[in-house]
């Protein structure tokens, strides 16, 4: 065998191994075992001026250019696309996590590391019940390895801008959009030392571009796409139906029985009906809603035009309104939904999902802040608070019994108020 073939051999059996002749040694900010911050500071050292301008340039869709000289790939974002007012109704975390989990498997698929929303605002009135919600959703999300970037930093007062500090304390947030594009909130949020450490997005900010650069990179090496993706398998999709809210339901019109012989969808493209029910289902358009309204046994509308909902309700006494987002009902409206834009809702209309929802805002005078009905009665019983006389700063543990009374299965959504002591 010559030389040349000893060469040749050499150079094939390391390429097999997975290395090839010469193969520079890894820089310090690809080292996975380096500190998060000695990684950031040193691929920070090797871009230009003009690099770092580069990176910082963003579009629509586009919030950072790639630096192919140093691997920096691009990140391209999308924006949220789901209701997230009906996360909320849930009042359930877990949920809100699995939702995050979905979006973030959705948005890698598109090559998208980067997800604008929601608007804290949506989650709901409640800064307690925001602030676990926006917790549950930025967590998740950039465990999957995707950029979390929170809308509406900076509107109203300091109870409104509760939820994005425990997003940024206890979720580690790496990208707000301040309200109507106004960065003054966000920029005493960078001066602020050992607190917020990600970057502002849609704004001009304070910061010069060396430091706006830095905090885009440790939003890259924080989501690690730097990194291989180990990212585990996603889950089971998250079971919305917690979502839905029965906000009004007189006289027990639902669910509906399996007897009904006539029902009209107003607004709507399909009902899904069970096997033992024998109606007919007809589908109108608003200008034929209340002719067909009057001949029909029940009469179903989807949509918030409540000139319309009144008007169907006004010709047909058991009419269920179909609400994409809660609203004062005015009128005799004897059944409402809060459906957050969902269309398969046969189900919870003949009793074969029981709607467990609850309002995370208030329609005062009409519904308060956390109603909802059920189909199923609940009794609660034995309410025993641990310790008695907490000291301050102490975990408080609130147990209760909770039994279905009721004749159907359902859930139940448990309600702790606290208020600080005057």
């Amino acid at each position: 065998m010559g030389f040349k073939s000893i060469t040749a051999t050499v150079a094939a059996v390391l390429l097999l191994a997975g290395c090839s002749p010469g193969e520079p040694e890894a820089l310090p900010y690809q080292d996975t075992k380096l500190p998060f911050e000695k990684r950031v500071e040193d691929l920070l050292s090797r871009l230009s001026a003009a690099e770092k301008h580069e990176l910082l340039q963003h579009s629509p869709g586009i919030t950072t250019h790639p630096i192919w000289r140093l691997g920096i790939p691009g990140i391209k974002s999308r924006d949220l696309g789901r209701n997230a007012m009906a996360m909320a109704a849930a009042w359930d975390p877990d949920l809100v996590s699995r939702e995050a989990r979905e979006v973030a498997d959705e948005a890698i698929a598109a090559n998208r590391r980067e997800v604008i929303g929601p608007d804290l605002a949506d989650f709901g009135e409640d800064p307690w019940l925001a602030s676990r919600l926006a917790v549950a959703w930025v967590s998740a999300l950039q465990g999957e390895g995707v950029i979390a970037t929170l809308k509406g930093f900076g509107r109203g007062d300091e109870i409104a801008q509760f939820p994005y500090e425990a997003a940024i304390e206890e979720a580690g947030l790496w990208a707000i959009e301040p309200a109507a594009g106004d960065p003054s909130l966000a920029n005493a949020l960078l001066k602020e030392d050992g607190g917020f450490r990600g970057f502002v997005a849609g704004a001009a900010t304070d910061d010069d571009e060396t430091e706006q650069a830095r905090r885009r990179l440790r939003a890259m090496f924080g989501i690690g796409i730097f990194d291989v993706d180990t990212r585990p398998p996603g889950g089971p999709a998250p079971n919305r139906n917690e979502s839905v809210v029965l906000m009004r339901n007189e006289g027990h019109l639902l669910p509906l029985a399996s007897s009904v012989r006539s029902i009209v969808v107003i607004g709507g493209t399909s009902l899904a009906i069970p096997a033992e029910c024998h109606a007919t289902v007809s589908y109108a358009s608003p200008a034929e809603a209340v002719s067909l309204a009057r001949k029909s046994e029940i009469a179903v509308i989807f949509g918030n035009d409540l000139t319309l909902i009144q008007a169907v309700a006004a010709a047909n006494p058991k009419t269920i309104a179909v609400l994409g987002r809660p609203a004062r009902i005015t009128g005799q409206v004897p059944a409402v939904l809060a459906a957050w834009g969902r269309r398969d809702i046969g189900p919870f209309l003949f009793g074969q999902i029981n709607p467990s929802g609850k309002l995370p805002i208030g329609l005062e005078p009409q519904f308060a802040f956390g109603s909802g009905l059920s189909y199923s009665e609940f009794t609660y019983s034995d309410l025993n608070i641990f310790p008695k006389t907490p000291r301050y700063g102490e975990l408080v543990q609130v147990v209760v019994k909770i039994k279905n009374t009721g004749s159907r299965p359902g859930a139940e959504v448990a309600e702790v108020y606290v208020q600080k002591k005057l």
